[in-house]
């Protein structure tokens, strides 16, 4: 993915120097996006192991309470 990211920025730059503004925005958006998917898989594969973690710890309560969480949320 930080390969597209990269190719995404050549991408616009080299837009810009064709003088195409409105498709070096279109890039520029297209690498935003795909860096922000990175983060956002970072982020719930972090999360993934801290749930496992905790429930390790609490014999499986932890991801009861989040299920239990998000039914309740769906259903108040």
């Amino acid at each position: 993915m930080k390969s597209k990211t990269a190719e995404y920025g050549e991408l616009a730059t080299q837009a810009l120097a064709e003088g195409n503004e409105e498709l070096a925005k279109y890039y520029g958006d297209m690498a935003k996006v795909i860096d922000l998917k990175v983060k956002e898989t970072k982020a719930n594969q972090r999360n993934k192991k801290l749930l496992e973690s905790a429930d390790k710890l609490t014999g499986g309560m932890a991801s009861k309470a989040v299920d239990f969480v998000k039914a309740f949320a769906k259903n108040p």
